[in-house]
């Protein structure tokens, strides 16, 4: 073997840690598609270990990477290599690698194709697609239209997508945050919307929409108000003058002018919606006219605690929004019909898929 190349360094296993330890001299480098904890999060506890290789990806993941490490304080600084889609780069071992753009529920996200002597090794990570009626948007016939080579022909394509046992075509994200922003813009009152942190795209856009309608944004909750002070340090995104808040400035605001982003959707016990809804919040109470929008899905396991949180706030007497009455959520993977799609366009000979609750790749579809 002559080089190695990690992809992602979400969680490791014990016999995954010790081949790579045997064998860092050959590691020549790190690819991240994209900044959510389930493919970064293990960088502090490995990349030291495997000698800080050089590190791919793009501004924002760069950003929430050293985010996560800074929590570290013995690591070195990490070696980047920011990249952007549309590009071909040559690595240390010199291998082309093309750079695509990848449509999930946070910016930069990007896929690699690595060019190999036995042909094109794609990996998108996880990924959707942006459509209308089934009929992909012009920027995803071009980031996989151009996967396909004269020279080199796809050998094998990777993704991640919890979705892919669902038939079909995925809710796009774009619709949904325009039912979010019509719901606020319609409000009389306060709005408290509760989303994960990790919907960087979403809650962005949403702040922007609020400031159309003239209201003003709170954010509550640790990771809520970390990522988007890493969008806006990045300068991924630039927050309208004015528009973000504090819990105290609220209180002297007309509560039609109000619109909270909160923690807490999946009824974690000490995260900030949850908090309200026990009146343990120190600053924030609801009241009857409020409205509370739950912008996700309940992650398996989180059941319980999500009944719970939704009893607390019916006892409130408020309005609940919720994503299985109304088209308020999307999920950043694609359903079966996105990957078929996607498969016929670059025409690899193997497509293997990472699926919900699975630790290793398992064929999909071969060809």
């Amino acid at each position: 073997m002559k080089n190695i190349l990690i992809i992602g360094a979400g969680k490791s296993s014990s016999y995954l840690i010790k081949y790579l330890l045997d064998k860092k001299e050959k590691i020549r480098g790190v690819f991240v598609t994209h900044g959510h904890l389930d493919h970064i999060g293990a960088f502090p506890y490995i990349i030291d270990q495997l000698g800080y290789p050089p590190v791919y990806s793009g501004l924002l993941t760069k950003w929430m990477i050293d985010k996560r490490n800074s929590e570290f304080p013995h690591l070195e600084k990490l070696q980047y290599n920011v990249v952007e889609a549309g590009q071909r780069i040559t690595i240390g071992n010199g291998m082309k690698v093309k750079v695509f753009n990848v449509t999930h529920s946070i910016p930069d996200a990007l896929g690699f194709s690595f060019e190999t002597e036995h042909g094109n090794i794609i990996f998108a990570g996880d990924t959707k697609l942006e459509h209308i009626n089934g009929v992909p948007v012009e920027r995803e016939f071009e980031a996989y239209g151009k996967l396909e080579s004269a020279t080199q022909k796809n050998l094998l394509f990777l993704s991640d997508s919890t979705n892919s046992e669902q038939p079909g075509w995925s809710k796009n994200e774009g619709d949904i945050i325009e039912n979010i922003i019509t719901l606020i813009g319609d409000s009389k009152s306060r709005v408290f919307l509760g989303t994960f942190a990790s919907q960087i795209t979403r809650i962005t856009a949403i702040m922007e929409g609020a400031h159309k309608h003239n209201k003003k944004v709170v954010l509550e909750g640790r990771s809520m108000k970390t990522n988007v002070d890493i969008c806006i340090k990045s300068g991924r995104w630039t927050p309208p003058k004015g528009l973000l808040i504090s819990a105290d400035e609220a209180r002297n605001m007309a509560p039609d002018k109000l619109v909270y982003l909160l923690t807490g959707s999946q009824g974690e016990e000490f995260a900030a919606l949850m908090r309200i809804s026990t009146r343990k919040h120190p600053k924030i109470r609801f009241t009857s006219r409020d409205t509370v929008i739950l912008s996700s899905s309940v992650i398996p396991g989180n059941d319980k605690a999500v009944r719970k949180l939704k009893d607390n706030l019916s006892r409130h007497d408020l309005r609940i929004v919720q994503y299985q009455t109304s088209d308020i959520h999307a999920s950043g993977h694609g359903n079966q019909d996105e990957l078929f799609w996607i498969q016929k366009t670059i025409n690899p000979k193997f497509f293997m898929l990472l699926t919900q609750g699975e630790n290793s790749y398992e064929p999909f579809f071969v060809k």
